[in-house]
């Protein structure tokens, strides 16, 4: 894949990418340390804490950029894929390859999608579970009075699903592809050729799957949703018990 992206010019765009990514998952780990640290050494203050109380914001230095380092490690691999998706679609579109030879390379690019949804849906599932209980302890932290604590939380439940965004835009990038075919003018033969070539896209199970699950925008919605919805809840009724 990256031979693919370098020959089709666009390396640079990928190396910028992957440095922005990495700059603002490290000013996220800053703020979400810091703000953990603020709030431990206001706790500190108040009343005398123990050796692991003491040891705690090491161990969330260290587990926050375990997460933020898986959530780089997939988004950098799935810019990449889209790039290449990209770079495909420009030279089907120009006119720079015929649509067998677009077979052949779609053939290579779904393998390359495959093995990377099989490497990453571990990670994927992790980061997607870690953000549900994020949410959790951040209603915990709030409901026991430790609202500085939630802070963090909070900034962690809105990062993490980047990862899982970044992914099914890949999705939702070979889903575009077909209609994109189809807009080609040309005499009957290529018309035809580019419809075949179009059914074959559509056909061909590309994108991001975890398991057997093809992960679009769409399935992203509905998971942000009803975490929401369900965390909410919860929220109100331990609302409701507080009063």
């Amino acid at each position: 894949m990256a031979e693919y992206i370098e020959g089709a010019g666009l390396s640079d765009y990928w190396a910028k990418q992957k440095a922005l990514d990495a700059t603002l998952l490290a000013g996220v780990w800053l703020l979400v340390v810091g703000l953990r640290i603020w709030s431990w050494q206001s706790d500190a203050a108040e009343d005398t804490l123990g050796a692991l109380e003491v040891l705690a914001p090491v161990a969330y230095a260290f587990t926050t950029a375990m997460l933020l380092c898986a959530c780089y490690l997939q988004n950098s691999k799935w810019r990449g894929i889209s790039l290449a998706i990209a770079a495909f679609a420009r030279s089907v579109l120009e006119g720079e390859i015929s649509c067998m030879t677009a077979r052949m390379k779609w053939r290579e690019l779904i393998g390359a999608m495959r093995q990377t949804s099989r490497m990453y849906q571990l990670t994927a599932a992790s980061l997607a579970s870690t953000t549900v209980l994020v949410a959790f302890a951040m209603l915990y932290d709030i409901f026991k009075g430790y609202g500085a604590n939630a802070v963090p939380n909070v900034v962690l439940a809105l990062v993490m699903p980047s990862s899982l965004y970044v992914a099914a835009c890949a999705t939702a990038d070979c889903t575009r592809l077909p209609s994109l075919l189809c807009m080609l003018d040309g005499d009957e033969d290529e018309e035809g050729e580019y419809m075949d070539l179009a059914l074959f896209l559509t056909l061909s199970e590309s994108g991001f799957f975890m398991w057997d699950t093809r992960v679009t925008l769409g399935v992203l919605q509905k998971f942000v949703y009803f975490t929401a919805a369900v965390v909410g809840t919860i929220s109100f009724q331990l609302k409701l018990i507080a009063v």
